[in-house]
């Protein structure tokens, strides 16, 4: 490139030389110094690739780190993994060995128990010979005494003598000896049968007990006449009621008639099917020889199941906290019994479901009832709940969705219930195995408006919400355990009694309990038409009035049977079986008056079974009206 001094000795060619030569190089000088400034730029910019080298060579340094790093970090974690299942494994294995120290131990308990009652039965027939060879001699002494010389069978002669012995004013030693050897038998014979009882419990759990129990919610409510005949007291529809209903209608059916059983909530007898997911889960269970006994408390994995189920819906409790029962049944068993004692009062609704009654009196607890208002479709009163509590009072009973009215109550209400329960001191039992049956909204569990102060405990069941009634799997959880930790143990020692739960069906519940949402839709779909339909016909009938069932699928309507001219509501519901073929419940099982005409339906048939029902019903009450 030319320098000044070089542009100003430029000879320019002729085309340009009448140009002015000052400003052609004046031009030329700043083109020069333009080029200079380019120069200075180039440098700048070798100097900045320079230092972008350095720095990348820096980046590549530093990467290279980073894989090293992510190398030596999956390495940790695989060992971290390994580490992991070997110690799950220890534990897994520490759990097993406990869990099967723990069945030698009740099997050696079991043993050692049957040893003494064998040991008792061979006492007690030592014992009855005895008293026997003993009774033989006597026998012929108190003939001579008493001159007794006609030859009676043993077991009249033995009863004979013992009262004519008791009868008499003699007080000698005979006398004494015979009532003394008696008494001495038949507590041999007591002792012995209450041990049968005991292994019998364990062996079969307590549904046996609730059976033998549920006859005496008839002493609760008064005498009892199925036949529909007016007597004192209420009436309750126990299990020895059910079965002479049943034995009446397959008497009526004997005669040719089709009995539509509208009396029972069993929706498998009605096309209801359960989820396959379950049907694989149970299957599984049973194709992998699943048979021995579980934790009487129910498996862990059930229990944590039931525990986040409960959870999501707001309510506070712990898997520890959760008991696995033979149905709900078997849970509210477990409830009462670890809760009650003698001369405890239990505050349950009217109409209730019979169980309730037969479980506070097997404990001899007292039934007080609160009223569910038949005009505000079943309503819950809280001033009227209130208004029945004592001092004695310690269990306040709450059915939602409701057995047998089909209502289900407000979220305020159950506040309500919640704040009267911690102003007395109340437990509270939730009766929820209907929960997934609810027309419209969803269902509220009581325990997730609970504060720390009130004691809850709720009861739920695979046996309507999952469509599988004859699995029998329920269970109980418990909400601030902290307040009633006394009866928690009390429970756990009646689930160690009855050894558990049924173990193949434990295995179903993880299965059940995360399904989605919308499993239980086409079911739900299905009873509220046929609810639908109940509410409409029912209402349709001349002297017949219903509330509209909210949840289950039950009906509770009334029916003015004095029109009709009966006396009770058995005698409406037996009338309505001989000439129609329509099994019902009457009202007063339930506890409500027998002259108020209530009944329960359960509106699982078909719609159109229901509607021809529902038809053959009216025409026939109209009918007998006119």
């Amino acid at each position: 490139m030319m320098d000044l001094s070089e542009i100003a000795s430029v000879t320019f060619p002729k085309s340009v030389r009448g140009f002015n030569v000052v400003l052609v190089k004046e031009f030329l000088s700043s083109i020069a110094k333009e080029i200079e400034s380019v120069k200075e730029q180039m440098a700048s910019l070798e100097n900045r690739n320079e230092h972008l080298e350095l720095q990348l060579a820096e980046y590549k340094k530093l990467e290279k780190n980073i894989t090293f790093s992510l190398a030596e970090a999956k390495q940790l974690k695989l060992e971290a993994e390994l580490e992991a299942k070997r110690q799950a494994e220890v534990i897994y294995q520490e759990a097993i060995k406990k869990s099967n120290e723990e069945y030698s131990r009740r099997q050696a308990e079991l043993q050692k128990l049957i040893n003494e009652i064998t040991q008792l039965r061979s006492y007690r027939d030592e014992v009855a010979k005895k008293i026997s060879s003993f009774l033989n001699k006597l026998d012929s002494q108190l003939e001579e005494i008493y001159e007794i010389n006609i030859d009676l069978p043993p077991y009249i002669d033995k009863e004979e003598l013992k009262m004519s012995v008791m009868r008499s004013e003699e007080t000698g030693l005979k006398e004494k000896v015979h009532v003394f050897s008696t008494k001495k038998l038949n507590e041999a014979n007591f002792i012995v049968q209450q041990e049968d009882m005991d292994i019998k419990n364990k062996n079969e759990g307590s549904d046996e007990i609730i059976r033998d129990i549920i006859p005496d919610a008839t002493e609760m409510w008064g005498e009892k006449d199925v036949s529909g005949t007016k007597k004192k007291g209420r009436g309750a529809f126990s299990m020895v009621d059910m079965d002479e209903y049943m034995k009446k209608a397959r008497k009526v059916e004997s005669q040719g008639v089709n009995v539509s059983y509208l009396n029972i909530g069993d929706p498998p007898k009605f096309g209801f099917k359960p989820p396959e997911q379950i049907l694989e889960a149970y299957c599984k269970a049973l194709c992998t020889q699943i048979s021995d006994y579980s934790p009487s408390a129910g498996i862990l994995s059930a229990r944590l199941a039931i525990a986040e189920k409960m959870i999501s819906k707001g309510v506070k409790v712990e898997a520890e906290n959760i008991f696995v029962t033979d149905g709900a049944s078997e849970a509210a068993d477990i409830v009462f019994s670890a809760s009650l004692n003698e001369g405890d009062e239990i505050l349950a609704p009217l109409p209730v479901y019979p169980l309730y009654i037969a479980l506070a009196n097997k404990v001899a607890a007292k039934q007080v009832f609160y009223n569910l208002n038949s005009d505000k479709n079943w309503k819950v009163d809280p001033a009227d709940v209130e208004s029945k509590i004592t001092k004695r009072t310690k269990i306040l009973l709450v059915i939602n969705p409701n057995n047998p009215t089909g209502s289900v109550i407000e979220v305020n209400v159950l506040r309500q219930l919640l704040d009267i329960a911690k102003r007395h001191k109340l437990i509270v039992v939730s009766d929820e195995v209907y929960s997934e049956m609810v027309f419209e909204g969803k269902h509220t569990p009581i325990a997730s408006l609970v504060d720390d102060d009130v004691p809850v405990f709720t009861l739920e069941s695979m046996s309507k919400n999952f469509l599988v009634p004859g699995w029998r799997m329920g269970w109980v959880g418990i909400t601030n355990n902290y307040l009633v930790s006394d009866i928690r143990n009390a429970m756990l020692k009646l689930a160690d009694a009855r050894l558990c739960a049924n173990t193949p069906a434990q295995y179903t519940i993880e299965t059940a309990l995360s399904l989605p949402q919308d499993y239980f839709q086409p079911a739900l779909l299905r009873l509220k038409n046929q609810r639908d339909i109940t509410f409409r016909y029912l209402n349709n009938i001349s002297g017949m009035s219903s509330n509209k069932p909210q949840g289950a699928f039950y009906a509770f309507p009334r029916m003015d049977i004095r029109r009709l001219g009966f006396e009770s509501d058995e005698n409406f519901v037996l009338d309505v079986l001989k000439n129609l073929g329509i099994l019902l419940v009457h009202g007063s099982g339930f506890g409500m008056d027998r002259t108020q005409g209530f009944f329960r339906i359960a509106f699982l048939p078909s719609a159109d079974e229901l509607q021809d029902i529902y038809y053959r019903l009216k025409t026939y009450l109209e009918a007998k009206i006119k």
